[in-house]
């Protein structure tokens, strides 16, 4: 994310030289961060009060959301509503945004075992039961491109640290992004998101289709299913369009 010198904010006055986020969230109209080293901190433009922990410390401070900061004195009773309004709004995207993920994360694993027999799933050496800490677990152990582990062998997960598993993943994730120069915003996209979990579901070992199979079979399939798609979509449509034309008729 970007940052840009501020000089004339929506809301207060603002320092010659401060920084305000290039973002959407409304909290940057009521404070700004007076060091560009150190961008947890944040300074609230209506009463001069400091914050270390980010931007949602000021979003509580001017709402007037009892916990962690102390109360604005100078936001006014509609600067209290539209911030807790935004707090609300963002938690209840943040919600649906979670199920929507919980939703594909399910239906990649029903895809999975609708190709594969339960049965020949368990007795493979390749592929696993999904752990508590995610679909990554069999990669993240050791990340280590140039060894592969054992077949069958576990991995015990009391023995390692998951933030320190998280940030190994993404960082070779990152280094793929950069080299192949893969816009970042295709990153939250729903199929990549079910291509990772349909990864971890497998396992390691899992080989990259080739650059034929990406333009030829794949693709074909892909145009299939495409297609398929299509005409599901179009039966909806005319179902939906003779119901409501049968209702106007009557």
């Amino acid at each position: 994310m970007t940052f840009k010198n501020s000089t004339s904010p929506s809301v207060g006055s603002t320092s010659i030289g401060a920084h305000k986020r290039n973002s959407d969230d409304i909290s940057w109209e009521y404070g700004f961060c007076p060091d560009k080293n150190k961008m947890d901190t944040v300074k609230c433009n209506l009463c001069g009060k400091v914050f270390t922990g980010g931007v949602t410390r000021l979003k509580q401070h001017i709402g007037h959301v009892p916990g962690n900061v102390s109360r604005c004195p100078n936001s006014t009773k509609d600067d209290q509503l539209r911030m807790r309004n935004f707090i609300t709004e963002g938690k209840i995207k943040k919600k649906a945004e979670h199920e929507h993920d919980k939703a594909l994360r399910s239906e990649a694993i029903q895809v999975l075992n609708d190709s594969v027999e339960m049965d020949e799933i368990e007795d493979s050496l390749w592929l696993k039961a999904p752990s508590y800490i995610g679909p990554m677990d069999g990669y993240a152990n050791k990340i280590n491109p140039e060894i592969m582990k054992e077949k069958g062998k576990k991995v015990d997960l009391n023995d390692v640290d998951r933030k320190e598993r998280i940030l190994a993943c993404h960082k070779f994730i990152s280094r793929w992004a950069y080299k192949t120069t893969i816009p970042f915003h295709a990153l939250e996209d729903d199929s990549f998101k079910m291509m990772f979990e349909v990864v971890g579901q497998f396992g390691t070992g899992l080989p990259p289709p080739t650059r034929y199979s990406l333009s030829d079979p794949l693709l074909k399939h892909e145009v299939e299913r495409t297609k398929s798609l299509l005409k599901k979509k179009r039966r909806i449509m005319e179902r939906d369009w003779m119901l409501d034309h049968d209702t106007c008729l009557v």
